[in-house]
């Protein structure tokens, strides 16, 4: 028998997607592969950051200005009822976890019986700042990141996490005592689309797209740089997220000891077909697939876009997808690259400093404009320095899915 590593899509949502590949392993594949995927995820965020430690070393440390907290305390949790558990419930999609013990449609047909014990599990956990040890362990999906490439390396996948039902219904209850304090903070990320009611990759891209558009009007070509971060969720370091919570966003005592307890004694494996790999715990990151996951990254990311606008330069950030891009006159491009490059230099130093890796090598550069403003500009500019790498300009960029 052989076991699909990825489900089939639908002709249309494969082409709108730009994703036509399926990954299909035979049993005997599916049992070598489990310990593989799993060993090398574990070994991937070790390398960057013993990779990050060492070039540290020969970086200048910079003290990044702290932000003030100016506004409430979110120090407790507001009670949860069984009517609100039972709306959420109802609004899930019926789709199980594969660890589940009871099917979610199951839970949502048998409400009656299963939403009080939900909603009491849910009020002692944000009692007593403790999230149910059960319910930290994920079954890791490998999913091939783009079609085209070579799907034997493990290299070219992404963990995506499987969380039991109830987990997400206690995430999704704290998100929403969460979420609005978090958001109503001046110390959130202005540009930041994740999690956002009314912001989504559509108005993100809007966004960027009318900017350039703006500058094209202004007689002014944009240099836009899709910046490439290496597993950013997986090296989310935990006591730098919690501080930050705590200083940045006054998330404080049983609240931010239940996002403490969600975050810590995490385990995983990965299971292909009817094999699973050795449970292996994780001392960082955020589970990719989880309830929490985009918002905790996007208070973690939230101080560099103050690092960003100190040098002028325009920015949008949806998770962890990034483009920074400034408006230049043709005839005078030699200051506005020096700005992105001592831009992009301060982006990568701080993202060391809070252990992430961002990879200019693998970030991309476009110059947009009119015909005109472009051909006037193609022979004096044919790279942009990203982080001290001299990146060819490219003739086309994906940003969250689109070309």
């Amino acid at each position: 028998m052989r076991w699909p590593a990825t489900l089939a899509q639908p002709a249309k949502q494969r082409s709108l997607f730009h994703n036509n590949h399926k990954v299909v392993y035979s049993d005997v594949e599916c049992a070598s592969l489990v310990s593989t995927f799993c060993q090398f995820f574990v070994d991937k965020v070790n390398r960057i950051r013993d990779s990050i430690a060492v070039e540290l070393q020969s970086t200048v440390w910079r003290l990044f200005t702290a932000r003030p907290y100016l506004g409430p305390t979110l120090s407790s949790f507001r009670p949860v009822t069984t009517e609100e558990v039972r709306r959420l419930l109802s609004d899930m999609p019926s789709k199980s976890s594969p660890l589940d013990v009871l099917p979610c449609s199951l839970l949502k047909s048998c409400s009656n019986v299963f939403v009080p014990v939900i909603a009491k599990l849910a009020i002692l956990s944000m009692q007593t700042g403790k999230f149910p040890a059960s319910y930290k362990q994920a079954q890791v999906m490998p999913l091939l990141k783009k079609a085209g490439l070579n799907s034997s390396s493990p290299g070219n996948y992404r963990p995506i996490s499987n969380l039991t039902t109830v987990s997400k219904v206690l995430e999704r209850l704290v998100l929403t005592r969460l979420r609005p304090h978090l958001l109503g903070s001046a110390n959130f990320s202005e540009y930041q689309s994740a999690y956002r009611k009314g912001h989504s990759t559509e108005t993100a891209l809007l966004e960027v797209l009318d900017r350039v558009c703006t500058a094209a009007d202004n007689k002014q070509v944009t240099v836009l740089i899709g910046l490439d971060l290496s597993a950013a969720f997986d090296t989310v370091d935990h006591e730098i997220l919690l501080q930050r919570l705590q200083s940045e966003f006054r998330v404080t005592d049983t609240s931010l000891s239940c996002l403490r307890s969600y975050l810590e004694g995490r385990t995983q494996f990965v299971k292909l077909g009817q094999h699973q790999s050795p449970v292996v715990g994780l001392d960082v990151g955020i589970p990719q697939g989880s309830v929490l996951g985009p918002l905790l990254f996007a208070v973690y990311c939230s101080p560099v876009a103050d690092v960003i606008a100190s040098h002028g330069v325009q920015y949008h950030q949806y998770a962890d997808d990034m483009q920074l891009h400034l408006a230049i006159h043709a005839d005078n491009t030699s200051d506005g690259l020096s700005v992105l490059a001592a831009c992009t230099a301060d982006v990568k130093r701080w993202h060391m400093q809070n252990g992430l890796q961002l990879n200019p090598d693998k970030s991309k550069a476009l110059i947009v404009g009119t015909a005109n403003q472009l051909h006037a500009i193609t022979s004096a500019v044919t790279s942009v320095s990203v982080a001290s790498v001299d990146l060819s300009v490219a003739n086309d960029m994906k940003a969250l899915g689109v070309n």
